[in-house]
């Protein structure tokens, strides 16, 4: 339901050229729904991945919030490199972001070349990846720092706009 929800609002607003996805079923499900509705295709890439949590991998996050990793994970994400596991891979938060931030502006080269060729195009992707990574690309995007989560300096600014009233 909620795949098909994300489908029809980017629809009414846009049609997509590209959709990318998470190799991640639930990312692939969502992309699916947008599929359906643009007509576009889903093209996989790895590089839009879930982090790769290494022995954190599969354990319930009750679990890991008494970790003292897990206050630096909230904190100072920038400077977390998830533990190593013999069964998966492991990396830094820096490393996700890098990946998937050099993936979307490989994205937009692309569409932003094809919207100015003779063909044209919407110059629109779409990317469906997950919480972690989307923060991170919408740091970037937005100039700040991966510690600094999206939307927490405007709140910041909000709160002392209105204690100065």
């Amino acid at each position: 339901a909620q795949a098909d929800a994300a489908a029809a609002a980017i629809s009414a607003c846009c049609t997509p050229e590209r959709i990318v996805a998470s190799p991640l079923v639930r990312c692939q499900e969502t992309a699916d729904a947008l599929r359906a509705a643009s007509g576009a295709a889903v093209e996989t890439d790895d590089a839009v991945g879930e982090c790769r949590y290494g022995a954190w991998t599969g354990r319930k996050l009750s679990d890991l919030a008494g970790e003292e990793l897990w206050k630096q994970v909230q904190e100072h994400p920038s400077q977390v490199t998830f533990p190593p596991s013999p069964q998966f891979e492991h990396e830094s938060m820096l490393a996700m972001q890098r990946r998937a931030v050099d993936a979307v502006r490989a994205l937009a080269r692309e569409l932003d070349e094809r919207s100015n060729d003779e063909q044209g195009g919407s110059g629109v992707g779409v990317v469906v990846s997950h919480g972690d990574v989307i923060k991170s690309m919408l740091s970037d995007a937005l100039g700040q720092h991966l510690d600094d989560e999206p939307g927490r300096l405007e709140t910041q600014a909000e709160q002392a706009s209105q204690a100065g009233r």
